[in-house]
C-alpha cells in the first residue's frame, strides 16, 4: 500500500516473501504491539509446503482432542463391551451344555426346559419394551438438565443471576430437573428390590 494505494494483494506468507516493505511494517507493528518474534520468512520452499498443505487441506498433524477422545471411546468399548460380551457367550455355552447334559440323563427335563425358554423369551421382550422406552424418557429428562445447566454456566446468565440475587431459585430448579430425570431409574431399584 502507498499513499492509500494498494499495489498488492497477496495472501499473507506471499507478501512476507516478496515485499521487504511488507516485513518491516509487520516487525514493526511487533515491537509496538510487545511481540518478541520477528517475521523472517526468506525460504520459497517453505511457503511451497504451506501453499501444499492448503491445497491438501492437512498439515498432517491431528489435534491431540480428538485423538485423546477416539483413544478414550476404545478403551471404554474392550474394559466394558468385550467384556460383557465374553460373558454372555460363556453363560449361553453353559446354559445349552447343561441342558444338552440334563435332556440325555433324563429326558422328562425336555418339557420343563422348553417352557421355561419360552417363558424367559417373553419376559425378554417385555422388558426389552420397557429398557427402550425407559431410555426415551432418560434422553427427552436429560436434556432439560443440560439445558438449564448451559444456561447457568453461561457468562452472561450468570452475571444476571447474580446480580438479581437468584442463585438460590436456579440452584432448586436445577435440582427438580435432575429428579426429575432420576424418577424413572427409581422404578428400576424398587423393582429390583421387590422382585
Amino acid at each position: 500500500m502507498s499513499d492509500g494505494r494498494i499495489l498488492q494483494a497477496d495472501p499473507y506468507h506471499d507478501l512476507l516473501t516478496s515485499s521487504q516493505q511488507f516485513r518491516e511494517l509487520v516487525n514493526a507493528h511487533k515491537e509496538t504491539a510487545g511481540s518478541k518474534r520477528h517475521v523472517d520468512v526468506s525460504s520459497s520452499q517453505q511457503h511451497g509446503n504451506t501453499e501444499e498443505e492448503r491445497e491438501v487441506g492437512d498439515t498432517g498433524l491431528k489435534p491431540l482432542g480428538r485423538i485423546l477422545s477416539r483413544v478414550s471411546s476404545d478403551l471404554s468399548i474392550i474394559d466394558l463391551d468385550v467384556p460383557f460380551s465374553f460373558s454372555a457367550v460363556g453363560i449361553t455355552a453353559n446354559v445349552c451344555v447343561c441342558l444338552i447334559v440334563l435332556s440325555v440323563m433324563t429326558w422328562q427335563v425336555l418339557f420343563l426346559s422348553i417352557t421355561m425358554v419360552y417363558i424367559a423369551l417373553l419376559l425378554q421382550r417385555y422388558y426389552f419394551a420397557s429398557a427402550k422406552e425407559l431410555m426415551r424418557i432418560n434422553g427427552t429428562t436429560k436434556s432439560f438438565v443440560l439445558n438449564h445447566l448451559a444456561e447457568s454456566v453461561a457468562g452472561a446468565v450468570t452475571v444476571t443471576i447474580r446480580a438479581f440475587e437468584e442463585e438460590d431459585h436456579f440452584f432448586a430448579r436445577n435440582l427438580d430437573l435432575i429428579d426429575i430425570n432420576a424418577s424413572p431409574f427409581f422404578f428400576i431399584v424398587l423393582q429390583q428390590m421387590s422382585g
